[in-house]
């Protein structure tokens, strides 16, 4: 599936037959003559959970009626969205006009409305976001906020970082965010925290995502949704919250399952949370469980001469099957008007399983004689799959103490707090030869060799404190700064691309203190005018550390890791000025310029055309300005947004890479990167267009265009290759909504409506199925699709 084994290409690839992770499963398992048999465990799949579900909506049915009277009176807590967190830990905030960045929040009418994943909902509501399906699979995309990335492919940068209620979500091995472990139907509300913050702890380099899920209290009632659309999809999502005086609950189930628009890329996923919580006038607890089990395949980046017959992808199987478990624990005791204690506890259970195939890849496990059969058959040069499995366990720990009263006669909103977590992480990888036939089906030779297993130890503890000062009734001033002490140790063997065996091991400790300062200004009742300047960290991660020394490049990544070099920790210092207020009736704007730095920046530098290794490159600069403007004109409402941004190098280094046209010395980093050429993958533009049409009192039409400027592709660093650029596009999405009664609704709608064939990401590499030409991988956008849906509310 790689055409080129860098970071973004790492793919969550494997999985066992009927969709349960935990063993193994042999490359031919895909093949064609196995795929009915896969779709027929998937039917059975679909059936078994359904019947869970529709049992589910019977029993909502019998039992929604018994709760309805005590509802009736019980405190509500519905989440109000002129407040916002001013930490990670849920429970506290500030006024929204308050704060010093240009934040933005969606609701759960934004998170349901025709997506399936947080962030397919962020793409679609929230300015600066971008998504790149670099998976192939809607429920592994990257996500991009003002260049800065949240991925779920292992070695991908990341920098921004995510909470659920409080618990960070970025995992341990390589702090990527899985969005298929986020179950989309008990999002409440998304708060996008803009720019650096430091007391969002690690990796916040470019923003945070906040994350609060539903209860009994802000939700009651039940309701039941059935699907349907292209490509064979069916979902069945359920939940039920209720409450009493002092207690609530609320409990959902998500099926989803669709064939895929490619040929090898079907999708399973199953999700359950639960809450139970417990509120008096001074006692805020709630307890919740979350539980996925999921099969996901990916169709690949496409080379650009076979993009006609998109659907086929360039190598397959590739598929990752994933179980989590989530037991979180939050809790508020408001001592008096003024002081509160917050706090929560939370661990999290992740197993992972991969598969991952590759045609330009090397495998350094195998006889000779199976490189023989490969040869003999089907020439150089063989390919290879490589089995990934892990696990990881993650246990947290946040107190913060908070005070809303005054300071010397100022209003103020202080927090100050304890954020500690510990993570365990066991890897393994094994490889072997392998043909590709007439299908580009990679078929295994032999059994899998053992080549990498490693055990990482993370612990991180923070100590942060932030006050916001209302100075005067126009004028705010904002004060924050965070200390982290963070520890990566590393053991373990693996085998590098010359056939050794070498040890990895080695322990990193990294610690700073970021500050950051900012304030506000009431222009007018109406308008507010804020600037901010602030510091951040990232540490590497342990994928990194394992896989960063020159003299033992992996080859691919991560299928190989060796001894490890320490890495330098990324520092980031940015700056955002700008203003929000309210116009008119019932009309809004936002204006922001940002700016930030990035120094000691961590890339996959590539030493040959499929070998590599992580190193600090030097600086790198993210800056732009995003503008939004929305309003109502019955029966209209609007949203325009845009964003133009610029994201750069700014160091001068080499790179490696035989299909970009500047390299003059094919398998030595010699293409060379200056000051000013753009980071590929970010494109300039980003703008989005809503327009809904409240037809009736009971049908609403919705459309959503969205506009991307063009890209360079990865690999194209020195932004020179004749081929290396990405087109700009622009998507259209109708929808459509009709209360047909106090029960039940229909729903509708199609995206992609003039079935553009478009990319959003892509990657220079040799197309060894076309004689090792070099070209242009696409990350093709998924065509026109239909969605059909009826919920009833019981």
């Amino acid at each position: 599936m790689n055409p080129l084994p860098s970071a973004v290409t790492v793919h969550r690839k494997r999985g066992k037959q009927g969709f349960d992770a935990g063993k193994p499963i042999h490359s031919r398992a895909l093949r064609q003559e196995d795929m009915k048999r896969v779709a027929s465990l998937r039917r059975y799949e679909l059936r078994h959970w359904g019947r869970l579900l529709l049992a589910l909506a019977a029993w909502l049915v019998a039992t929604a009626p018994v709760l309805a009277d005590d509802q009736q009176a019980a405190p509500q807590e519905l989440p109000e969205v002129t407040v916002i967190g001013s930490s990670p830990v849920s429970g506290t905030g500030i006024p929204i006009n308050l704060y010093p960045g240009n934040v933005q929040t969606i609701s759960s009418r934004n998170t349901s409305a025709g997506t399936s994943t947080v962030s397919d909902a962020l793409n679609a509501a929230v300015g600066s976001v971008n998504v790149n399906d670099t998976q192939g699979n809607p429920f592994q995309m990257d996500l991009d906020y003002r260049g800065y990335t949240a991925s779920p492919v292992l070695g991908t940068p990341q920098g921004l970082s995510v909470y659920v209620d409080g618990m960070r979500v970025n995992e341990p091995f390589g702090d990527v965010v899985s969005w298929d472990l986020i179950p989309q139907i008990a999002v409440a509300n998304v708060t996008v925290i803009p720019g650096t913050n430091p007391v969002y702890g690690l990796n916040t380099l470019g923003g945070a995502l906040a994350i609060n899920t539903k209860s009994g209290f802000a939700y009651p009632g039940a309701s039941v949704s059935l699907g349907t659309g292209s490509f064979e999809r069916r979902t069945v999502d359920a939940e039920y919250g209720g409450h009493q005086e002092n207690t609530d609950f609320y409990v959902a189930g998500s099926f989803f399952d669709d064939h895929g628009w490619a040929k090898f890329n079907p999708s399973v996923v199953r999700q359950f949370f639960a809450k139970l919580g417990f509120q008096d006038a001074k006692t805020d607890l709630d307890f919740s469980v979350q539980c996925v089990n999921d099969y996901l395949a990916g169709n690949q980046l496409v080379p650009h001469s076979m993009i006609e017959d998109a659907t086929q992808g360039y190598s397959h199987p590739d598929y990752a099957s994933t179980r989590n478990l989530v037991a979180n624990l939050t809790g508020k005791r408001q001592w008096d008007a003024a002081n509160s204690l917050e706090g929560n506890v939370y661990f999290r259970d992740i197993h992972r399983q991969m598969f991952n195939s590759n045609i330009n890849d090397p495998v350094v496990a195998g006889s000779p004689d199976q490189v023989a059969v490969c040869t003999s058959l089907y020439g150089e040069p063989c390919a290879g799959n490589i089995e990934t499995g892990y696990s990881q366990d993650v246990y947290g720990l946040k107190l913060q103490y908070s005070n809303q009263g005054t300071l010397l006669g100022t209003r103020q909103y202080f927090s100050a707090g304890l954020d500690s977590e510990y993570a365990t992480v066991d890897f393994s990888q094994a490889s072997q030869y392998a043909m590709v036939d007439a299908n580009a089906a990679t078929l295994g030779i032999g059994a899998f060799t053992p080549q990498s297993n490693i055990e990482s130890h993370n612990t991180t503890t923070g100590v942060y404190a932030t006050d916001t000062l209302v100075l005067d009734p126009r004028w705010s001033l904002t004060l924050s700064a965070r200390y982290d002490n963070s520890a990566i140790d590393l053991s373990g063997t693996s085998v590098d691309i010359f056939g050794d065996r070498v040890a990895v091991s080695g322990d990193h400790s990294y610690q700073r203190l970021n500050p950051a300062i900012g304030g506000t200004f009431a222009l007018t009742p109406g308008a507010t005018l804020f600037a901010n300047y602030a510091q951040g960290f990232r540490t590497p991660s342990a994928i990194e550390l394992a896989c960063a020394d020159p003299a033992h490049p992996c080859a691919g990544v991560p299928s190989a890791f060796s001894s490890d070099p320490g890495l330098k920790g990324v520092l980031a210092k940015s700056i955002e000025v700008g203003g929000r207020g309210q116009f008119g009736a019932g009309f809004g704007w936002r204006i922001a310029g940002f700016h930030s730095d990035l120094a000691n920046d961590i890339l996959f530098n590539q030493s040959t055309l499929t070998t590599g290794y992580f190193s600090n490159v030097g600086k790198t600069r993210r800056e732009g300005v995003e503008m939004a403007l929305d309003g109502k004109l019955a029966p209209f409402d609007f949203v325009i947004a845009t964003t133009l941004l610029n994201a750069t190098y700014q160091s001068s280094f080499d790179v490696a890479d035989t299909a970009n046209a500047g390299s003059t010395c094919p398998g030595s980093a010699c293409v060379p990167v200056q000051p000013g050429d753009r980071i590929p993958g970010i494109p300039q533009l980003i703008a989005k267009f809503k327009l809904g049409y409240q037809l009736t009192s009971k049908v609403r039409l919705d459309t959503l265009v969205q506009a991307q400027g063009s890209s360079y592709a990865r690999g194209d660093e020195n932004n020179l290759a004749t081929f290396g650029t990405i087109p700009g596009f622009c998507t259209v999405k109708l929808g459509f909504t009709q209360r047909i009664n106090d029960t039940f609704e229909i729903n509708a709608g199609v995206s992609n409506l003039f079935n553009r064939l478009y990319a959003n990401f892509g990657m220079l590499s040799n197309n060894d199925l076309r004689g090792g030409i070099a070209e242009n991988f696409w990350a093709v956008g998924q065509p026109r699709t239909f969605f059909l849906g009826l919920r009833a509310f019981l």
